[in-house]
């Protein structure tokens, strides 16, 4: 049997998600992405954004999708970004994944970072499962 949960759920998760990372970091890096998000940080770190006192908005079918301005206005290091890690202040909740320019995760329209550079995240959405 599958086990499913009606709109309602999903929004509460969806929301309750989304307050982990209100004031948190969005760290871009290169690399190899680690297996799990327990683990340590790998690659360079290429950008980290300190994301809005209210990170996401309030979450419709399940949804929460970034709110704010999520910017780093001087990039840290200069390479090809390959995946991010969402950290809640103190880092104690984690969300890692892929990013590219056009895939990923997190996709952006130019993935080369330049060190010094603007980096400005424009949409960012993540979505929790109804089953």
């Amino acid at each position: 049997m599958t086990v499913r949960v009606d709109t309602d759920v999903v929004n509460g998760l969806a929301d309750t998600f989304a307050a982990y990372f209100d004031s948190g970091v969005l760290e871009i890096r290169d690399g190899t992405q680690p297996t799990d998000a327990d683990d340590a940080a790998a690659g360079a770190l290429l950008a980290s954004i300190t994301l809005p006192a209210t990170a996401f908005g309030a979450a419709a079918a399940g949804a929460v999708a970034k709110a704010g301005t999520w910017q780093d206005s001087s990039a840290d290091a200069s390479s090809t970004t390959t995946w991010f890690r969402l950290k809640s202040t103190g880092d104690v909740y984690r969300l890692d994944g892929s990013c590219g320019q056009g895939s990923g995760d997190l996709s952006f329209d130019d993935a080369s970072i330049v060190a010094g550079g603007v980096v400005t995240i424009t949409a960012f959405t993540v979505t929790m499962p109804e089953s």
